[in-house]
């Protein structure tokens, strides 16, 4: 099954999503990508997502911002989204292709939550951020894995 998680600018939220659900998800079973839908290619992960990452034993140095494109999504099994307006420009952008779309809140059972973009913000909102993040992925993949 192959998991896409998108953010806006693929160097925050959804890279740290990218990295814990793939230490949650086996990787035989499971595709784990993540993109953005406005994206600086090749950009680094921020350097507060790169250390709340690290706080948790992930390693996102290496990570490179990825534009979301058609193919993607097209390869893709199931899109989680970090706001519900991502979600809504997903739809409407590649509706066609018929991937089904969710925001990793609300596919956690917890509504119409967004996850707050803490680019520019100091590392104590990134940790939250991923903590929430880690804690949504975790309901997800208890759901997806069954």
């Amino acid at each position: 099954m192959n998991i896409l998680f998108v953010c806006t600018g693929n160097t925050c939220r959804s890279p740290m999503a990218e990295a814990i659900a793939k230490s949650i998800f086996p990787e035989d079973k499971y595709n784990i990508m993540s993109a953005g839908l406005s994206v600086t290619e090749n950009e680094p992960a921020s350097e507060n997502a790169i250390l709340a990452a690290k706080k948790l034993g992930f390693d996102l140095k290496e990570h490179r911002a990825t534009q979301i494109t058609q193919n993607l999504v097209k390869e893709a099994d199931i899109i989680f989204a970090m706001t519900i307006g991502h979600k809504q420009a997903i739809a409407n952008a590649f509706n066609s292709l018929g991937v089904p779309v969710f925001t990793l809140a609300e596919y956690a059972g917890h509504g119409e939550e967004d996850i707050i973009d803490p680019y520019g913000c100091d590392l104590e909102i990134y940790e939250k951020c991923i903590t929430k993040l880690k804690q949504y992925i975790t309901e997800t993949a208890d759901i997806i894995t069954k």
